[in-house]
């Protein structure tokens, strides 16, 4: 039985080349990335003076940091380290 969303490969004769990785597996591994993203954010926004009583908020040179940041995180754990925190968890090779 096969899950409905999956990020499997099929090779020839429908033989599966590399193991399913469901789409709600994938969410769950990118929960602790999202996490730390949140931290991130609420931690240049205290840095950069962008917190407020219900958060904090992002403008301007808090904001270019955050998202340059994020992408830089993207770049290096792809590059450099294999695939990202939820790639390594799962053990998925993109």
């Amino acid at each position: 039985m096969l899950p409905l969303l999956s990020l499997g490969h099929w090779g020839r004769g429908g033989r599966q080349t590399r193991p399913d990785i469901t789409i709600a597996a994938t969410c769950m591994a990118d929960h602790p990335a999202f996490t730390a993203f949140w931290m991130l954010g609420s931690l240049v926004a205290s840095i950069l003076g962008g917190r407020t009583e219900s958060g904090f908020e992002l403008n301007g040179l808090s904001a270019i940091v955050f998202f340059a940041s994020i992408i830089a995180s993207f770049v290096v754990f792809n590059k450099h380290l294999g695939g990202t925190i939820s790639n390594r968890l799962l053990k998925a090779k993109r």
